[in-house]
C-alpha cells in the first residue's frame, strides 16, 4: 500500500518490479513503463523512494529477485485493506496513484515534474489529476495572491502617505473609493 501511495506506480509496473529496477546508490526506482517510442515498456522514468518506502523495497529486494505478486493479487489486497479500514468508496491501486498525484500537487510539485514521475507523455494527461476542491482553489489564491499584497500596501503608503493600521483607516477607505471610481470610469470609457 505504502509503495503505491508514495511512488504513484501503475499496478502493472509495481507487480513487475525486480531487483534490476532499483538504483541502490540513488535510492530510486528505474521504471520501464507503459508505451514509449520504441514499443511496449520502452519508456524509462526515475521514481525516488521516500524514507517510508525505501526500507520496505530495498529490504524485500535484498532477499528476492522479483516482487512475487501479480496485478490481480495487488488489487485484491488494496480492496481488502480498504474494507478493513471501513472505506465505503471503491478503492483500487489506480485510486492510490490518483491520491499520489493529488498529494504531489498539494505539496507544490510542479506539473512537469509530476508528469515525469507518473510517466505521462502529455501534460494534459497529468492535468486530469487536478480536480481541486473549491476550498483548495481559494486557499491557494489567498496564499499566492493575498500573500503578495504587502508590496501593494507599501506602494500605497509611499503614494498616499498612510501607515498600516488595524481595519481600514480613513485614508484606506478613500483609496478604495478612488479605486472603485477609477474602475467604473475605465469600464465606461469606450474602447
Amino acid at each position: 500500500m505504502w509503495t503505491l501511495l508514495d511512488t504513484g506506480l501503475r499496478v502493472g509496473e509495481f507487480s513487475s518490479l525486480s531487483r534490476d529496477n532499483i538504483d541502490w546508490q540513488g535510492h530510486r526506482l528505474m521504471i520501464y513503463g507503459k508505451g514509449g517510442p520504441y514499443g511496449s515498456k520502452s519508456k524509462r522514468r526515475v521514481v525516488p523512494l521516500t524514507a517510508r518506502v525505501q526500507p520496505l523495497i530495498e529490504g524485500h529486494f535484498s532477499l528476492h529477485d522479483t516482487l512475487g505478486v501479480g496485478s490481480r493479487t495487488i488489487q485484491r489486497i488494496v480492496k481488502r485493506v480498504a474494507n478493513l479500514a471501513h472505506i465505503s468508496r471503491p478503492v483500487s491501486p489506480h485510486v492510490l496513484r490518483h491520491t499520489f498525484a493529488v498529494t504531489a500537487v498539494q505539496r507544490n510539485i510542479s506539473l512537469p515534474s509530476l508528469q515525469r514521475l507518473l510517466g505521462h507523455d502529455h501534460l494534459g494527461t497529468t492535468q486530469i489529476y487536478l480536480n481541486l476542491s473549491p476550498e483548495e482553489v481559494i486557499r491557494e489564491f489567498n496564499e499566492k495572491w493575498c500573500g503578495a499584497c504587502s508590496w501593494r500596501l507599501e506602494v500605497c503608503q509611499m503614494i498616499f502617505g498612510f501607515g498600516p493600521r488595524r481595519g481600514p483607516s480613513h485614508e484606506e477607505r478613500q483609496l478604495r473609493s478612488r479605486s472603485l471610481q477609477l474602475a467604473e470610469a475605465v469600464r465606461i470609457i469606450p474602447r
